[in-house]
């Protein structure tokens, strides 16, 4: 999982090392809002979805006419609901940094479609309504989790650089990041972003 977070940074570098990718760049920052509801068997209970919050940064490279590529680091609240057997209930909230990598379609000036991956990294502990905080290790979780997305994307001209964006995404987890012996909990979740992007629209 580590190799897979240092080929999407090494992506990234690269793509700001470049001097003309910067004259084609696109900056935006977006708040976000989350269903995150894992996939997961093994537990003695069932996990459910729970809104989450957070926001970021997203640079986009122009590559052609209708291709560009796409980066971004989004702070998240990953929050789900676990139902144990005798119907007690635990809001267990993770904070996860995320680093989304996408190629980007545009069918015309305001819509697009991207397809690519993210590697997501665990920061402090997790925060449970039952127990309070502890480790990822005391959740039974692991502290990273990888896998791919795809989304569309509606673009509204503000004025000649600033252009308002509204994306949705669903992203798929392909890491099993429980440690429970035979458990299985992989990320499963719907985003909504919405901010402003700076540097025309395409």
């Amino acid at each position: 999982m580590k190799k897979i977070g240092v080929v999407i940074v090494g992506v990234a570098l690269m793509s700001l090392a470049s001097p003309s990718a910067f004259a084609k760049a696109r900056f935006a920052i977006v708040g976000a809002v989350n269903n995150f509801k894992p996939t997961n068997s093994g537990y003695a209970g069932t996990w459910g979805a729970k809104l989450g919050y957070g926001g970021g940064a997203l640079v986009e490279f122009g590559m052609s006419p209708r291709m560009s590529f796409e980066v971004g680091a989004l702070y998240l609240q990953r929050k789900t609901l676990f139902t144990f057997t005798d119907t007690t209930t635990d809001t267990v909230t993770m904070t996860q940094i995320e680093a989304p990598v996408q190629l980007r379609f545009w069918l015309n000036h305001m819509i697009s479609l991207s397809a690519g991956g993210y590697y997501a990294m665990a920061l402090g502990k997790a925060k449970s309504t039952l127990t309070g905080t502890s480790s990822y290790a005391d959740q039974g979780l692991k502290t990273s989790d990888y896998g791919v997305l795809g989304g569309i994307s509606f673009n509204f001209m503000l004025s000649g650089s600033t252009t308002l964006v509204i994306d949705g995404r669903y992203v798929l987890g392909l890491a099993n990041y429980s440690t429970v012996t035979g458990g299985k909990f992989k990320n499963t979740e719907m985003q909504g972003l919405v901010g402003l992007k700076f540097g025309g629209n395409k």
